[in-house]
């Protein structure tokens, strides 16, 4: 079983498979579940079949995994007791607190049930879903498929809905698929992870042609720069492992194509598709790149100046509404954007984490964080906290599910990576 966990090979339950299923179609779509008084369950499908994979798989945790997660979390609760006026906006640092805990656990649960499959199970899901995506992407572009997912989106979304068909004509040329999601990004996301833990766990002998095939028609279908990311995925993947199973004199050969192709791919396939974009990026009208890489990062410099040991605790983001209200005023193009603000909404997880806990809490975060990959079975753990990185701008919130989701789908991906081509970046393996 090409298979790194040191495990038997178990037969997966149909049951198994759709409670998965459900679990990836919630991670996906985002559906959220609204109560009477304004309350709302988020990630309603994920609740329902992450909790049944969680109580299912309780009795594959470990102590080591289950200690790294609370370390974690006590941490994040010390942020919230440390910082300058701890009861200040009190109940949404609660709220978020608890936002934090329900994510974890049912990504936990997701990562339990699917580090048990063989690899080659994992690898057919996820290859299918891409198949299903970039076919849905095909029909919504040019069949009546976008009628129907419009009118759904209207009915499940009720808020903060992508209606921006005008700015997508002038940036991509094209009106992009949502294809039953709330934006295009959250399509282009699944579409990318999906992809590279395909890529990860394949072993058939053509896979990267394959792979930059598929990534070539999902930009031209999709048109998001989050697919940029295929390209740097794929030769970091080729870098930390698959290059090592040629000789040592063809190794500098094999580097020098994958960097030939991965260039060829980005100047010639995905910038002209993306031309409005960077265009829009060099005069520095892009609001949607200002606020999901260059201003988190300015509002976390200014707020470590502030609260710099323990920042401002886990969604403390009122705390710093209106210094980031006259940052953002002062830097972005379009007006209608600073809602985002006003809702106290700043997309960068990674920045996100050293502004909610600050330089010393941070770092001990950082540290359970590494620990939990280890005792995970992590290969790879450059590559893997690199991936993670890249893919920050993309993920939305700190405490969402959305974004633990996507951590712990990484981390069972490089746990599953083969024993026989795991280089001296492994630190250990997950055994039962």
């Amino acid at each position: 079983m090409p298979n790194s966990l040191s495990i038997s090979p178990v037969r997966v339950e149909k049951y198994h498979t759709i409670l998965v299923i459900t679990y990836l179609i919630g991670f996906y779509t985002g559906i959220h579940f609204y109560l009477p008084f304004g309350l709302v369950v988020p990630y309603i499908l994920v609740l329902v079949s992450g909790s049944i994979l969680l109580s299912i798989n309780i009795v594959f945790t470990r102590k080591t995994e289950v200690l790294s997660i609370l370390y974690y979390l006590t941490i994040c609760m010390a942020s919230m007791a440390f910082t300058k006026s701890p009861f200040l906006f009190w109940m949404e640092r609660f709220r978020g607190y608890i936002y934090l805990c329900y994510s974890i656990a049912l990504s936990y649960g997701l990562f339990l049930e699917l580090q048990r499959w063989p690899a080659h199970k994992i690898n057919a899901l996820f290859g299918g879903a891409s198949i299903v995506i970039l076919i849905g992407c095909l029909l919504e572009n040019y069949s009546g498929v976008k009628y129907l997912s419009d009118q759904f989106r209207h009915i499940v979304f009720q808020s903060n809905l992508y209606e921006s068909d005008l700015r997508d004509l002038l940036y991509y040329g094209q009106i992009r698929p949502k294809l039953f999601t709330n934006e295009p990004s959250y399509v282009a996301l699944f579409l990318t992870l999906s992809l590279l833990i395909w890529l990860m766990l394949s072993t058939f002998r053509h896979k990267y042609i394959i792979y930059l095939i598929l990534s070539a028609l999902g930009m031209y279908l999709i048109r998001s720069p989050i697919l940029l990311l295929t390209i740097t995925n794929a030769s970091l993947y080729f870098l930390f492992n698959d290059y090592r199973r040629y000789s040592p004199q063809k190794q500098y050969l094999a580097l020098s194509v994958s960097v030939l192709i991965s260039l060829a791919m980005f100047f010639f396939v995905f910038v002209p598709l993306l031309s409005g974009r960077i265009q829009s990026l060099r005069k520095q009208k892009d609001d949607s790149f200002k606020l999901r890489v260059t201003l988190p990062m300015k509002v976390a410099f200014n707020t470590l100046l502030q609260y710099p040991a323990m920042g401002i605790g886990i969604s403390g983001t009122e705390v710093i509404e209106e210094s980031t209200y006259e940052l953002f005023k002062n830097n972005l193009s379009n007006p209608n954007r600073l809602k985002d603000v006003t809702k106290s909404k700043i997309f960068n997880p990674f920045w996100m984490h050293w502004l909610f806990l600050g330089l010393i809490g941070g770092l001990l975060a950082t540290l359970s964080l590494f620990g939990l990959s280890s005792s995970l079975g992590v290969r790879h753990p450059v590559f893997c906290w690199i991936v993670i990185c890249s893919f920050s701008p993309a993920l939305g919130g700190y405490v969402t599910v959305r974004c633990w989701t996507f951590l712990f789908l990484i981390f069972m991906a490089c746990a599953h990576i083969e024993p026989s081509k795991y280089s001296a970046f492994h630190i250990g393996e997950r055994r039962f």
